[in-house]
């Protein structure tokens, strides 16, 4: 026997009486009355663990939905740690796919799945997705160190082997990436600048385990290292704080095109202006669970709180440390 969802007559808006697993039957059901309309549908879900449930149910139930994951970043605000790289690359390749929905003419049923915390969180703009991708095609060319100068500006790391979102190696003519938006890296070898082929391999065992004819590569961070986000950086930092600090870590991993743990947390100074989640699904239908709004006030009062006490750590170190300016800039 299918639940019915009833509406609350103190608040018309407010659906309840789906049990756990029927609520996702009734988003695909929204999202497919969307279809027509051609918008999509976003649902804000408590937590992570709420989001990751619905996710998985909608690749059971409704596989005729176009479900995108839109996870949060895994690390508190203001903190000094990055976050992690397959958590970033998920969101990158989310916010391309969303960005492509805007163009595509042929309509069918679309549902983005985010929580509290991802959809409180400005993103980096539209704009900037705009030129930041690259085709790779099997039998198409491709210049080996223009690929390695696109992965460098679009926040891939160079290692010895490739076994984690972002990274990439190169030996000879054979280029490992490990692109967003992919469950496994890619193996591109090169005939000179021909491609010859394109394989997926197990990050673990670096064996092949399928071909690809064509695959796209999009960025794998929120901001770039490039000439002229770090020319804006600079100058917005100056704006905000004046004069760099001598010895500030951050200020010079980034003049220097080097990353630096926790840079992500910086990212309103490497773009003009940021976007939200809504910015990138116009006319979208949105939809929470019950417990969303006070997961919200409370994320809100946290994010402050945590503000409070990393200002008040940052001027009690520059007011005891006020001849040492090292040691000064190192709270930032």
């Amino acid at each position: 026997m299918t639940a019915v969802p009833q509406v609350s007559k103190e608040n018309p808006r407010m659906i309840y009486g789906l049990p756990e697993g029927e609520d996702a039957r009734f988003l695909a059901s929204r999202a497919r009355a969307l279809m027509p309309e051609d918008r999509a549908l976003l649902h804000i879900a408590q937590d992570d663990a709420r989001a990751a449930a619905l996710a998985e149910l909608l690749a059971f139930l409704a596989p005729d939905v176009d479900v995108v994951s839109f996870p949060a970043w895994d690390c508190l605000p203001y903190d000094r740690v990055s976050p992690n790289a397959d958590i970033v690359a998920a969101r990158v390749a989310a916010l391309a796919k969303l960005k492509a929905w805007q163009g595509e003419s042929r309509r069918y049923p679309r549902l983005v799945i985010t929580t509290v915390n991802a959809a409180l969180q400005r993103v980096m703009p539209q704009e900037a997705l705009g030129g930041s991708s690259l085709i790779v095609t099997k039998g198409g060319r491709l210049d080996e160190k223009a690929l390695q100068n696109f992965l460098i500006g679009n926040g891939y790391m160079r290692t010895d082997t490739v076994r984690e979102h972002g990274e990439y190696a190169v030996r000879g003519g054979i280029v490992d990436i490990f692109p967003s938006g992919h469950d496994n890296p890619l193996r591109i070898d090169l005939f000179g600048d021909e491609v010859e082929s394109i394989k997926v391999f197990d990050p673990a065992t670096q064996i092949t385990v399928g071909t690809l004819d064509s695959f796209t590569v999009q960025p794998v961070t929120e901001f770039f290292l490039n000439d002229e986000s770090i020319s804006r950086f600079r100058r917005r930092y100056l704006e905000e704080f004046g004069v760099a600090r001598q010895g500030d870590p951050l200020y010079e991993a980034v003049s220097e095109g080097r990353r630096y743990n926790g840079m992500e947390h910086w990212l309103p100074l490497f773009h003009d202006k940021l976007d939200t989640l809504f910015d990138y699904l116009p006319g979208a239908e949105i939809t929470s669970d019950y417990h969303a709004l006070e997961a919200a006030t409370e994320r809100r009062a946290q994010t402050v709180d945590f503000y409070d006490t990393r200002y008040t750590m940052q001027q009690a170190a520059q007011k005891k440390k006020a001849g040492d300016p090292k040691i000064a800039a190192s709270v930032l």
